[in-house]
């Protein structure tokens, strides 16, 4: 746990711009606190950034082992839940063929 505080990490923030998140509020129930010295709004650009750096960044799983072959991955040294993704679009475009065809790729890929 003192490791993983003590290194400087890259917080995906997609409010934009918040150096405090999640991770951060479990670490305070915890009684830790960890260095974020980078907010970026996507996970993408985050992974990017640790791909040239010697920055951290708590990430999904699932994604971060798109950039296997890039990345060396951990487990935390601490239970953490996870955290849920929402969808929304505008009701006129309910019956939209494209947005149907999206919502069921999503669907199929976050309950996978």
């Amino acid at each position: 746990m003192d490791s993983y505080c003590a290194l400087r990490h890259v917080l995906v923030s997609t409010s934009g711009g918040s150096f405090h998140g999640y991770m951060d509020e479990h670490l305070e129930q915890l009684g830790r606190m960890r260095e974020v010295v980078l907010s970026v709004q996507s996970f993408a650009l985050a992974a990017e950034l640790l791909c040239s750096s010697d920055y951290v960044s708590t990430l999904p799983s699932r994604f971060a082992s798109r950039y296997a072959d890039r990345l060396d991955t951990f487990e935390l040294p601490f239970r953490a839940g996870g955290f849920s993704l929402f969808a929304a679009w505008h009701p006129r475009n309910h019956a939209d063929p494209a947005i149907r065809w999206l919502r069921d790729a999503l669907c199929t890929l976050y309950t996978a």
